[in-house]
């Protein structure tokens, strides 16, 4: 997840690229630190199980109008070096961190379990120690979309990843994907953040309007896509989100990158946009946003931390994903969360804890919630990404009966 690197300011925008969100703002130390939660599985609550594993670093999910269960998978970069031969005396670990190839994918994932590519060859590269590559994914009248991470601020615009930080379509039918729109070359033109260009485009939704928006993580904004034309406009800036300290990446301004990350309708209008903040991740700095058609930006609730995706019930209640509880703390990276909040008051309430590295969250017409945890993990390591299904009534109990601990949080 670049957003993480963004996150962090590694890269000079800091925009964090979403798709390998451990290593590339912690290192690969920290990353390392946090990749044991992969070998056991969570302890989840009554009514929520492990429907598939064993998944290449899973990030959004969205659930079709006829009950189908779609998941992108970053995957697991390739054999071919992002900048060509390595000279002689290279080291081979230094190379190894900066490949590329087309592991990169849509599957669906059945009842029992069973995991079916869709569209498979999709772009998937490493930055650091992450996997990057497929992220978010929107499904319209039988053609699957997907939105390509990107490789961040001082990348030569000419590389060999074709159809990097792009939207693509996928024929369900024959799993042939093609280029819709180049997401970093109108960042690369338009730059409207206007901080660093910086594209990692990273959760999508459809809209009834015939078009398809997207979170730009890298670009800090929120893009609109015909994807009959290709062409992209922008319908808003997120705002940078309060910081600690001047920030040299944001003009000398006291905040941080907001970096969304997800989006979903809001039942009155417009859109809610999750951020994940930027680096270092301190709990409480990120936000959940709303973005009117014309581009206006509003706060729904502060004082989030780390949001992965936002989602609305059947019942429209807003849920948030929260990939972990506290990122920096001494010991490890926590787990996280999925998160209630009230738009009207802006509190959060936590509903289910103690999930490893959750990312995105849909629900089925019916009320049963899908999420995707261990979404990223060090390039190289076995691919060890799940997806949780909470059945309705299950997830019903937890919402009016929320875990006790942390308490209901004010928006700040």
């Amino acid at each position: 997840m670049s957003q993480i690197r963004k996150g962090l300011g590694l890269a000079a925008a800091g925009s964090l690229m979403v798709g390998g969100l451990l290593s590339a703002t912690l290192g690969a130390a920290s990353a390392q630190d946090a990749s044991p939660a992969a070998a056991a599985p969570p302890a989840l609550p009554a009514g929520c199980n492990v429907v598939a594993s064993g998944l290449a670093n899973p990030r959004h999910i969205t659930v079709a109008s006829d009950g189908t269960v779609y998941v992108a998978l970053a995957g697991e970069a390739g054999d071919n070096s992002i900048f060509g031969t390595p000279a002689p005396g290279t080291p081979a670990a230094t190379d190894a961190l900066s490949m590329y190839g087309d592991s990169g994918a849509v599957v669906t994932i059945g009842a029992d379990g069973a995991v079916t590519q869709v569209g498979p060859g999709l772009p998937s590269f490493t930055f650091g120690t992450e996997v990057v590559g497929p992220a978010g994914v929107a499904v319209v009248d039988g053609t699957v979309y997907v939105v390509t991470g990107g490789v961040g601020p001082g990348t030569p615009a000419v590389d060999p990843m074709a159809g990097r930080a792009s939207v693509w379509s996928i024929d369900a039918s024959t799993g042939e994907g093609t280029v819709v729109a180049d997401l970093e070359a109108f960042e690369r033109t338009n730059n409207p953040d206007p901080n660093f260009i910086d594209s990692d485009p990273y959760g999508m939704v459809a809209g009834t309007d015939g078009m398809l928006y997207v979170a730009e993580a890298g670009g800090n904004d929120i893009l609109k896509v015909d994807p009959s034309t290709g062409e992209v406009s922008l319908l808003a800036v997120i705002p940078g989100l309060p910081g600690q300290e001047a920030n040299p990446n944001r003009g000398g301004a006291s905040e941080i990158d907001p970096v969304p990350t997800g989006l979903a309708w809001a039942p009155d209008g417009g859109l809610y946009v999750s951020t994940l903040s930027g680096g270092p991740f301190i709990p409480g700095t990120a936000a959940l946003m709303h973005v009117a058609m014309d581009g206006t930006v509003t706060t729904v609730a502060s004082g989030l931390t780390m949001l992965g995706d936002v989602t609305v019930a059947p019942d429209g209640t807003i849920y948030v994903v929260t990939m972990s509880d506290n990122f920096i703390d001494p010991a490890g990276p926590a787990a996280g969360s999925i998160v209630m909040v009230d738009p009207q008051s802006g509190a959060s309430t936590p509903v289910i804890t103690g999930i490893p590295f959750p990312g995105s969250i849909a629900f089925d017409a019916d009320g049963n919630a899908y999420i995707t945890a261990m979404i990223s993990l060090p390039a190289g390591a076995p691919a060890a990404g799940m997806v949780l299904k909470c059945n309705a009534e299950a997830f019903q109990m937890m919402t009016t009966m929320p875990v006790a601990s942390p308490e209901a949080t004010p928006a700040g």
